[in-house]
Order: structure tokens, then C-alpha cells, then sequence
């Protein structure tokens, strides 16, 4: 306890406040009191702040221990208040306690005020030290978040920077086509934008905001364009990639992201499966819906897991996870109105199955023969 304490005294008897300073000097309490009489004097004085503890009598002529305590409490919530009086009956006592006083005191019984003192002000201690300690956690949070957040972005980078390795080596070829020059740079733009998305839609949803901007697809062209990536990152691993087209169709969504969405769970597929498997992303549409499902054969996922798969940085052991990208999956096929669900059996494989709304004029073309994109190593 710090001293000398700064103590505001509404008590309009002189004799009663000499009183009570001169016990809390006998138990080497110093204090600096400064006493008021009125309501007046008790507002102005509690306006210019500073003190640690107030104490105030029950009954003055025009003001009352309750009617300071509310303006105290309204002023300062923090300060502890301490009601002092001759007369206190135990309902009135109740009431102060539930209006939010410290503790009260009988000035016939003072020698309970040393230790309300001492109790009071060991809570105002107490009460700041938590409040410290609340703030180094927030602070060591948004440390551990910023963290994450980089790690997600280093993680979501992989498959980009995978494709524009590959087209930087490709253009140092000798003798290569400008044709095949100006494709190949492209690519890099291409992917460069990719990522510059991918940061902002990850800010996105550390902000909880949807950033929508929705064209026109055509689902081979997805397709053909999400093989090309999924290639690029299944090259010299033992995991093959198959792409299955049961039907054309165009339909309306953010196409990056919808994107982002498909390369992760591929990515993830692959990651689960480094002993070697496939991994298969069928697309059709039916009714007034397209459906995109991810199957892999890998090892599945336990029943434990599987409930709290989408939670966001719920990484589950696995090495190198941020547990970010299937949350921000989730975010992103909600704000297109959609759904994905997994389903799972050990040793037999995972389905991720992502559903999105077709409207009306989106076109559904007749069956086609399936249209596949294989790595084989």
C-alpha cells in the first residue's frame, strides 16, 4: 500500500474526521485528507480526481452517504468508497454494499477501520496488477497473431511461388520463342496478383469483412486452371492429380478466391498424403447448384478432429499449419451463400464437398465425356 493515502472525507463534523485520521496514524497509515461538507463541494472536489480512497459520513444536513456514493461511482469506479456512521441499520448497510461501497464502518466501532482500509487498498493492488497482466496478454496475443498471420501468408505463398519459379526457368531457356517468353511472364503477373489477393484477403478476415468481386466463370476454364496449379505443386511428389468435369456450366463468383479455396484443399490432400495417393476434384451442377468435391486417399481424418476442423488456427499437430487456411476456406465459400462439409473414414480418405448457389440464367450444358489432368512421378 502506497502512503501517504489521498483520502476524500465528506463529513460535515471536524471532530469526527480528526478522529478518524488519528486512528489510522496510530496504525502508521499516513494520509492527506481533504474534507467537504456539501454535495457541492464533494462533486468539484471528486471532478479534479487524484484520490485513492474516500470515505464518507451517512447523514449531513443536505446530502446523504448514498447519493455521494452514486456520484462516486459515476466519477471514479475505480476509487474504493468507505460509508463512516454514527447510524446504520442492517437493510440500509445491505443496500450500500449492493450499490457498490467498499465496506461501511460504525464510528462507534472504528477499530474495524484499519483493516477495511488495508483490505480496500490491497484490492485496488490486486486490481491493477490484473488489469497489467490482462494487458501484457493482449499484447503477447496480437504478437502471436501477427505470427500466425505471417506464417499463413509464407503458407498460402507456396503454390504461387512453386508456378513462378517454374516460369522464371523457363524463360532463361536458350533459344525459347518470345511466344512462350510472353507466357510464361504472364504467369508471374498472374501469380504475383494472386498473392498480393491473398494478403488482403487474409487482413479480410482478421477484420471479419467480405471483399466479393464476382464475374462470370466457366468452369472448364477453373478447371483446366486449377490443374495447371495443382501440377505445378504435386511435381516430383508421389501424388497424382485427376480433374472430372461431369457437365459444363458458367456461374457467377469471386473467381481468386473460389480458386484459393480449391488449390488449399488439394494442397492439404497432397500434404496428408506423402507416402504417395490421388486426389480427385469432380465438378458438376444440378438443379440450382454447383458441386465441387475434393477426394483424396489418403489416411482420413479422426472423428475428433473432424468437429473442430474449421476452427480458426487449429493446426492439429501438423507441421508447418497456420490452422487459418481451411477457416478462411469456410469464410469464403459462406459469403458466396455456399456450404463445404467433409466427410472422412480412416485409411479410407477424405471428401471436402463445396456447394454454391446457381442463379437462374447461369447456363448448364449437357453431359460431357470427362475431361482429366493426371501427374504421374
Amino acid at each position: 500500500m502506497k502512503l501517504p493515502l489521498r483520502i476524500l472525507h465528506l463529513e460535515d463534523n471536524p471532530k469526527d474526521a480528526e478522529l478518524i485520521r488519528a486512528v489510522l496514524s496510530e496504525d502508521g497509515i499516513t494520509c492527506e485528507v481533504m474534507r467537504v461538507e456539501t454535495r457541492a463541494e464533494f462533486l468539484s472536489t471528486l471532478e479534479s480526481g487524484g484520490f485513492d480512497l474516500i470515505f464518507s459520513d451517512n447523514s449531513l444536513p443536505s446530502f446523504d452517504g448514498l447519493s455521494a456514493l452514486g456520484l462516486a461511482r459515476q466519477q471514479c469506479p475505480d476509487v474504493p468508497f468507505i460509508l463512516i456512521s454514527g447510524t446504520l441499520g442492517e437493510e440500509l448497510a445491505i443496500e450500500t454494499l449492493k450499490s457498490g461501497a467498499t465496506d461501511y464502518v460504525l464510528k462507534q466501532r472504528l477499530s474495524r477501520l484499519v483493516p477495511a482500509v488495508r483490505r480496500a487498498m490491497n484490492e485496488v493492488e490486486e486490481r491493477s496488477a490484473r488489469k497489467k497482466a490482462e494487458e501484457q496478454l493482449r499484447v503477447s496475443e496480437g504478437l502471436r497473431l501477427i505470427g500466425q498471420m505471417a506464417a499463413s501468408i509464407i503458407h498460402d505463398f507456396r503454390s504461387p511461388m512453386q508456378i513462378i519459379l517454374g516460369a522464371s526457368e523457363i524463360i532463361t531457356f536458350p533459344d525459347i520463342p518470345n511466344e512462350k517468353k510472353t507466357k510464361q511472364s504472364e504467369i508471374i503477373r498472374e501469380q504475383v496478383r494472386r498473392m498480393a489477393n491473398m494478403t488482403q484477403d487474409l487482413l479480410d478476415f482478421t477484420k471479419g469483412e467480405a471483399r466479393l468481386e464476382k464475374c462470370t466463370i466457366n468452369v472448364q476454364d477453373l478447371l483446366s486452371e486449377l490443374s495447371f496449379m495443382a501440377e505445378e505443386y504435386c511435381r516430383n511428389s508421389p501424388v497424382r492429380f485427376k480433374s472430372v468435369m461431369k457437365n459444363s456450366f458458367t456461374f457467377v463468383a469471386d473467381r481468386d478466391k473460389l480458386l484459393r479455396v480449391l488449390v488449399n484443399l488439394v494442397r492439404n490432400a497432397k500434404e496428408a498424403m506423402p507416402a504417395g495417393g490421388e486426389i480427385i476434384v469432380t465438378v458438376h451442377a444440378g438443379g440450382l447448384e454447383a458441386v465441387f468435391e475434393v477426394r483424396d486417399t489418403g489416411p482420413g481424418i479422426p472423428a475428433q478432429i473432424r468437429d473442430r476442423l474449421f476452427q480458426p488456427f487449429a493446426t492439429f499437430g501438423k507441421a508447418g499449419g497456420t490452422g487459418l487456411g481451411l477457416a478462411l476456406s469456410r469464410k469464403i465459400i459462406q459469403d458466396h451463400n455456399g456450404t463445404i462439409d467433409v466427410q472422412s473414414e480412416p485409411a479410407k480418405g477424405t471428401t471436402f464437398t463445396i456447394r454454391l448457389p446457381l442463379g437462374k440464367k447461369n447456363a448448364v450444358a449437357s453431359p460431357v465425356n470427362e475431361s482429366t489432368s493426371k501427374v504421374v512421378v
